[in-house]
């Protein structure tokens, strides 16, 4: 009966079905950051992508891959008391991109042309003991929401998910479908589609279909205008928001997991132990953790940041954005031309810090694949270099507040 109604009818029932008011900000909603967290989260999504038969049996008890393994990837769960009852996690675009390349790379890279800063939603899952309703969905999709726009400057929100899960996320997100349906091998060949959702449309959305409704199922309400008992945000210690990444891996977590309880890096390619080498090595020690002490590094780790630069050319300035940096240089993203091999000096702010640098122009990015459009500089010379890679290694110096702490959006400016 369900499935004849029209997708227009079911949605409406699905937002009239969330009470808002009741379970919604009882539980703790914070960034997964201990081996318990962590470990909690993998055996939840574990157990329940198992009766979902979209995992295969594992013996660890735990579903857990390369991309967790990464510091673009935010666990983020619910707490009732200890207890984890629900689990996502958000995955920033990077040079490694997302799980969903594999099928959907026409689609992603549509986004990122049009010069989307995309974050992935992955591994959702709830407690049987808690799934009365939408309504602890709905809370960990405000705080995904929240964190991926103030947290990783995310404007395009995508994913691949079950066709039956779409009415929930179109019904109260505005998610759109993008391409075909497919049999999606990282969910054990179960039917998937690929769903995406403009951040900046959210405001508007939520406010138009919870027009005259009682407050208790006024999603708009909830999402923009409500504070969220519960919600905890990670607070970044000597970094400003301009850097995009919460990393909480150590080298004991990193063992812990992905060797010992998991084949996760025994399974891993070389290629991708080498990424996952990059990405930790100028941060922690990784001498004991078996099969990335031996990894050599892919390349220079990059960090996404957002924030203005300025390029000082002899006769001109170019204003342009921050996309991502290394120790070796940074990309701006601007529409500018600009002619390669051109020497400048580059200003810019960066985790609390001002630079002035000297550079050359390098490459040049058409506005494909997983950059905007614009250009790589490589700093010249050794001004600044130790300033800046002194602070790249203090990034990782990651700290979260003890209580929680909301963080709501100002309609006009999602």
């Amino acid at each position: 009966m369900w499935k004849i109604l029209p997708s227009r009818i079911r949605q409406n029932v699905i937002r009239r079905s969330i009470d808002v008011t009741s379970e919604t900000g009882k539980y703790l909603i914070k960034v997964a950051s201990t081996q318990e967290e962590l470990e909690g989260a993998y055996r939840l999504l574990y157990l329940a992508y198992r009766r979902l038969g979209i995992t295969p049996a594992d013996p660890s008890g735990m579903r857990c891959n390369i991309f967790q393994a990464l510091p673009y990837t935010t666990t983020i769960i619910a707490k009732d008391q200890d207890k984890i009852i629900a689990t996502i996690a958000v995955i920033k675009d990077s040079s490694v991109g997302f799980p969903s390349d594999q099928h959907y790379r026409i689609e992603n890279d549509h986004f990122r042309s049009q010069g989307y800063r995309l974050s992935e939603i992955s591994a959702l899952a709830v407690d049987r003991g808690y799934r009365r309703n939408h309504a602890i969905s709905l809370s960990l999709m405000k705080y995904v929401f929240l964190y991926a726009t103030r947290y990783m400057n995310c404007s395009m929100l995508c994913a691949t998910i079950h066709p039956r899960a779409f009415d929930f996320y179109s019904g109260l997100f505005n998610f759109r479908r993008n391409g075909k349906e497919i049999q999606y091998p990282f969910a054990n060949n179960a039917p998937a589609i690929h769903i995406s959702h403009d951040t900046s449309t959210a405001a508007g959305f939520t406010a138009a279909i919870s027009a005259h409704v009682p407050k208790n199922i006024n999603i708009h309400r909830f999402i923009f205008e409500e504070n969220t008992p519960g919600f905890c945000f990670p607070e970044r210690v000597g970094a400003t928001n301009n850097y995009l990444l919460d990393p909480v891996m150590t080298p004991e977590l990193l063992k812990i997991l992905f060797v010992e309880k998991t084949n996760v890096f025994k399974d891993a390619s070389p290629e991708e132990k080498s990424l996952i080498r990059s990405a930790w090595d100028p941060h922690i020690d990784l001498s004991g953790v078996p099969y990335l002490c031996d990894s050599p590094p892919a390349r220079s780790f990059r960090y996404p940041v957002d924030g203005p630069a300025a390029l000082l050319f002899k006769d001109r300035v170019i204003f342009g954005s921050m996309y991502d940096i290394s120790e070796g240089g940074l990309f701006v993203s601007t529409p500018e031309t600009v002619a390669l091999k051109s020497e400048c000096e580059i200003i810019f702010n960066f985790a609390n810090h001002s630079f002035r640098m000297p550079a050359v122009v390098r490459w040049q990015q058409p506005g494909v694949h997983r950059h905007p459009s614009g250009y790589g500089v490589q700093f010249s010379g050794n001004f600044g270099i130790s300033s800046l890679k002194q602070t790249l290694k203090s990034l990782y110096k990651i700290a979260e507040t003890g209580e929680p702490r909301e963080m709501v959006p100002h309609p006009k400016a999602a």
